[in-house]
């Protein structure tokens, strides 16, 4: 099993390594199960959360949910992360330019859905292009400097 830095990769193997010459393990068993090699666990959502959202463009949307992009000045806008598909967790690339707005809504939404939500660990860091970062309120809308 390939490894980076303490979190299993998964689908990676190595032709020397399977799962019979594991320390506890048997042929029947499927590779990454047992002990700490498990992979990091997958986000948990309640149900009814999940059922009232969905991605717009990017963007995680459920009921209430303003335009994540609109703004009306250069200091409405940020560039970072957002959330994933369920909305309890961070989504770690791309880095999406995106309201303040929208970022506060998410915080509400967040706590009032998310309670007892598990989310994985982060991927290891990447420096994402710097463009990314560099974000503005054009035509009403919040962009980020990258072509």
């Amino acid at each position: 099993m390939c490894t980076l830095a303490v979190i299993a990769a998964p689908g990676c193997s190595s032709s020397s390594e399977s799962a019979a010459g594991r320390e506890g393990a048997t042929e029947a068993e499927p590779e990454g199960a047992g002990g700490a090699e498990e992979a990091a666990p997958e986000e948990t959502a309640p149900a009814e959360a999940a059922s009232a959202t969905r991605m717009e463009e990017g963007f995680f949307m459920a009921e209430g949910a303003p335009d994540p992009r609109a703004c009306s000045a250069d200091a409405d806008c940020v560039g970072d992360t957002v959330p994933a598909a369920s909305g309890c967790c961070q989504a770690h690339h791309p880095i999406r330019a995106h309201s303040r707005a929208y970022t506060s809504w998410v915080g509400t939404w967040r706590a009032a859905h998310c309670d007892g939500v598990t989310c994985p660990p982060p991927p290891a860091p990447s420096q994402p292009d710097e463009c990314s970062f560099t974000v503005r309120c054009e035509a009403g809308q919040c962009r980020d400097a990258c072509p």
